[in-house]
């Protein structure tokens, strides 16, 4: 039975294709030189001056291989119009094609590298690498993180090992790994690189194992895990004093609004950028002068509408809630507030400075 034309069309059509991508760059760039040259050379042999002229033979060859052909400048001989007969045309169509389909593929490569997680970004700096997928938390706690403008800037790069494509190739990088903890996560994320490591395991072993992972980079960024139990908390906390430990807070909060009704809400906006006003923090500058908190707090709702709720001093672990009026505020302090938007340098500067 004869083939179906349709058939043959496709088969040709993979042929072409695999014929395309086996065929490499620098290859198609040497077969297009030897026909530009040849053909060069076969019109300024065959006296063919007008064609063969460095300002028309780019514009005749161009056009002779979209298939545009304007009919402005031809061979005038017979064995010139063999020449682009059977060798010119033929072979700049085929060559044009040849470089169109590399294109195309070379685009649909990298996009389905990226989105299906084969992409490496370690060449990245300053970024936050989010490690771990949980559907519609991990989603929220990525759009909390994009809110803000330093995310946007630099860039957010998730690594999971549970996914088989970017949940969201619109607005971040993705990255496909094995294990969370091993080498590949932390080197195609440029871990040692980025500002933020946010850490979200399958259950604490693997938030622990990645947390300590990332904590062993040579230059580790700041690291931030959460935990369902303390006791990885804990341990985590003891082998890398400067990581960020989050515990599970529902049962405080359910026992909080037992007492005191819509206690959760209220813990929901603060922790959203989403939801109205919530909590920031700023670092002093260098050159601001020691101010008490009474003063820092008027200033700061007088001038910016904020509410100053704690501070850290500089070098302490510990953080101060609603500190003392005459508690100083000194500069590399870490001061919290709460405010509709975070407040620019230009705003800080004028209330300290």
């Amino acid at each position: 039975m004869d083939q179906q034309p349709t058939s043959i069309i496709g088969r040709l059509l993979r042929t072409i294709h695999r014929g395309v991508a086996e065929v490499t760059w620098p290859f198609l760039a040497l077969c297009l030189a030897v026909h530009v040259g040849t053909s060069w050379l076969a019109l300024t042999a065959l006296d063919e001056g007008e064609i063969a002229s460095a300002g028309v033979f780019p514009y005749y060859y161009l056009t002779t291989a979209t298939t545009v052909g304007y009919g402005d400048f031809s061979p005038s001989s017979a064995a010139a119009r063999y020449i682009a007969g059977f060798w010119i045309m033929p072979g700049a169509v085929l060559l044009f094609t040849a470089v169109i389909g590399k294109l195309i593929q070379a685009i649909t490569d990298r996009w389905t590298r990226a989105m299906k997680g084969r992409a490496d970004y370690s060449g990245k700096e300053g970024h936050i690498v989010v490690f771990g997928w949980h559907g519609e938390r991990s989603r929220r706690l990525i759009n909390l993180l994009l809110a803000e403008e330093a995310a946007k800037e630099h860039g957010l790069v998730l690594v999971a090992n549970d996914l088989d494509e970017n949940p969201l190739p619109e607005a971040i990088h993705f990255i496909k790994v094995e294990a969370l903890s091993g080498e590949e996560a932390s080197k195609r994320s440029a871990g040692a690189r980025a500002k933020v490591a946010l850490i979200l395991g399958k259950d604490d072993d693997e938030t622990l194992a990645t947390a300590l992972a990332v904590g062993a980079l040579p230059t580790v960024p700041r690291i931030i895990a959460y935990f369902q139990t303390p006791g990885p908390a804990d341990l985590l906390r003891s082998y890398c004093p400067t990581a960020e430990a989050q515990e599970s807070l529902s049962v405080e909060l359910m026992a909080r609004s037992a007492y005191d009704p819509g206690a959760s809400s209220l813990q929901r906006i603060l922790l959203s950028s989403l939801d109205g006003p919530t909590q920031y923090s700023f670092t002093v500058p260098h050159n601001a002068k020691s101010t008490e908190c009474a003063d820092a707090l008027k200033t700061l709702k007088s001038s910016c509408d904020a509410t100053l709720i704690g501070i850290q001093h500089a070098g302490e672990e510990k953080l101060i809630m609603n500190p003392p009026a005459n508690c100083l505020i000194h500069a590399g302090d870490r001061v919290f507030y709460i405010a509709d938007h975070r407040l620019s340098e230009t705003e800080v500067a004028g209330i300290l400075i």
